[in-house]
């Protein structure tokens, strides 16, 4: 079973919520359910400070990746400080943040 998350009024709003389906079968209704979470909300990420150690603020547990020329690097980290170290002060990257339901944050560019 798949839903876009939309609803007769609106879409779902982001938060814990309980799926409950309910089966007729011969012996009497039999009820399944499942938590799930609905997260629509990319992760915040800010840049904090560039040497040869980058540094990031991420808002929520996720993947930050860090891109400088043609390489990537990838992190997976809690909320808090995502730090790459570097050889060198890049001169020009891109950054970006995943979350687990596949929210991406806005390029960081510089």
């Amino acid at each position: 079973m798949t839903w876009d998350g939309t609803k007769r009024i609106g879409k779902l709003l982001d938060g814990n919520y309980q799926a409950v389906v309910v089966l007729a079968e011969a012996a009497g209704p039999v009820t399944h359910s499942l938590p799930f979470v609905a997260d629509s909300r990319p992760p915040s990420l800010r840049l904090l400070s560039v040497h040869n150690l980058v540094r990031f603020r991420l808002g929520e547990d996720g993947t930050v990746t860090l891109t400088v020329g043609a390489r990537s690097y990838s992190k997976q980290a809690k909320a808090g400080i995502v730090a790459f170290w570097l050889r060198k002060p890049p001169r020009h990257f891109t950054a970006v943040a995943s979350d687990a339901a596949g929210n991406v944050s806005g390029p960081i560019r510089r």
